[in-house]
């Protein structure tokens, strides 16, 4: 219900903020869907254990429904050398398409910031005829798979390494062309960016 959301936690886990033992428990309500995507509300909490009590530290309360997908799961993640995020995924199969991203979120006590994204799968195949397109047109069969791991260095910000397979047609769909990619994501201050782009 729009106007009265169920929330559910999806999401609980201890991490160290700030030097603090901090429990970050994320709560969603699916609201309405739309074009077959999910939108719904997203809140988080910040807990900390006072005399044997888990007392709210900071709540951080959804204003508006977005998009949430159909994966409501989290993870906890170093990314720094006292540094943790929220990995949070975002998954679809809506517009005839699947599509699966990952956000990586900056913990502190006053904020859970958003600071980048990792799109780890595309998929048009499983709705696409590909019987259907004549041999001189462009075929916009595709697939993306994209793994990541977090690389330890020296910096404030760790980096993220990403080996991306992609998949494609030539016209006609008749052949198909792989290509491999490494891309290397760099902290900049504000957010996660391709290093080759920034």
């Amino acid at each position: 219900n729009w106007e009265n959301p169920t929330f559910k936690v999806n999401f609980a886990d201890y991490a160290m903020v700030e030097n603090r033992l901090i429990l970050i428990v994320k709560c969603d309500a699916k609201c309405f869907s739309q074009h077959g995507h999910n939108f719904g509300l997203t809140d988080y909490f910040l807990l900390s254990n006072k005399e044997n009590q888990l007392k709210v530290l900071k709540k951080f309360e959804a204003k508006d429904a977005s998009p949430i997908g159909d994966d409501l799961s989290a993870s906890i993640i170093k990314i720094g050398k006292e540094k943790n995020a929220l990995i949070t995924t975002f998954l679809s199969t809506g517009n005839n398409h699947l599509e699966r991203s990952i956000g990586i979120n900056l913990i502190s006590l006053t904020e859970i910031r958003n600071i980048g994204y990792i799109d780890t799968d595309y998929s048009n195949e499983a709705f696409y005829d590909f019987s259907d397109t004549p041999e001189d047109e462009y075929c916009k069969a595709m697939t993306i798979k994209c793994e990541f791991e977090i690389e330890e260095n020296d910096n404030d910000f760790f980096d993220i390494i990403a080996n991306k397979v992609t998949t494609s047609y030539s016209n006609g769909c008749i052949e198909m062309i792989t290509k491999k990619e490494e891309l290397v994501y760099t902290f900049n201050g504000q957010k996660y960016v391709d290093r080759e782009k920034k």
